[in-house]
């Protein structure tokens, strides 16, 4: 069960105050519900458990989701004004116990991201959505969403590492990585710092991967979503989905490192 106030004055001395809220009452729903997607989205991405458990399963609501669902005026101590209600009943579930306690700091990392309107990174909601196929068991998704997370975020890292560069909108995963292996060896020339580059230059294409991050993610997301798009695929083992979502994020934890260490 769970409540949303919204930031409205009712004017109870009005004879007609009542009827003006029955008039809009699907419309109060939609911005309560409004307000409560807002809530999940970030929930969904910054949360977890204290049994390690995070909500990648969370979705935002749509009406048919909702049940028991109430229109009520509060004073400004939040007490109902009674006589009045506006209820659309029906079947409830609620959960209870660790699976829904949270430690300060999850809570407080919530709260932050709602007060300060950050958006979620575009990689983080794609990953989401795979997490979400994968355990929704719509498994030829997940490479699709997992691929997706990682050439949206090839572009916004080698954005950082390569800040006065100018890339067309079309540029493709494998030149986001030639770049960004090229500006990461850059900065650890300049910086005194050591880095393995991720490709053999004398070995054209994909075929040149050196990096064993980078390679799993090829063959375990890439090549398995190129199957799924281009040839039709449509037989994605619980193995695979997972393997996509798991190299994935491998791929770009290592990539994160380097910049973090050679460049910010």
């Amino acid at each position: 069960m769970f409540y949303v106030v919204l930031d409205e004055l009712i004017d109870v001395s009005d004879p007609g105050w009542k009827q003006a809220i029955c008039d809009r009452d699907h419309e109060l729903v939609a911005i309560a519900l409004g307000a409560v997607n807002r809530m999940l989205a970030v929930y969904r991405d910054i949360d977890v458990n204290r049994i390690g458990a995070s909500s990648f399963h969370v979705i935002e609501l749509v009406r048919g989701d909702l049940s028991n669902i109430s229109v009520v005026v509060v004073d400004e101590t939040l007490n109902q004004i009674s006589d009045f209600s506006v209820t659309w009943p029906g079947y409830r579930t609620m959960g209870f116990g660790e699976a829904i306690t949270r430690e300060p700091k999850v809570v407080d990392a919530i709260r932050t991201c709602l007060a300060s309107g950050t958006e979620i990174p575009m990689e983080r909601e794609l990953l989401t959505s795979a997490r979400n196929h994968h355990w929704r068991r719509q498994l030829r998704l997940v490479p699709v969403e997992a691929n997706t997370a990682f050439e949206s975020y090839a572009f916004s890292a080698l954005k950082r590492a390569a800040p006065g560069a100018v890339f067309p909108d079309s540029i493709d995963v494998f030149r986001k990585l030639q770049e960004l292996d090229s500006a990461l060896a850059n900065a650890a020339a300049v910086n005194s710092k050591t880095f393995t580059r991720w490709f053999d230059p004398a070995i054209q294409g994909w075929k040149g991967l050196l990096c064993a991050e980078l390679k799993l993610w090829h063959s375990g997301c890439y090549e398995l979503r190129n199957k799924v798009i281009h040839r039709g695929y449509n037989v994605v083992t619980e193995g695979e989905a997972d393997a996509a979502i798991k190299h994935t994020m491998t791929a770009i934890s290592m990539v994160e490192n380097c910049i973090q260490t050679l460049i910010l």
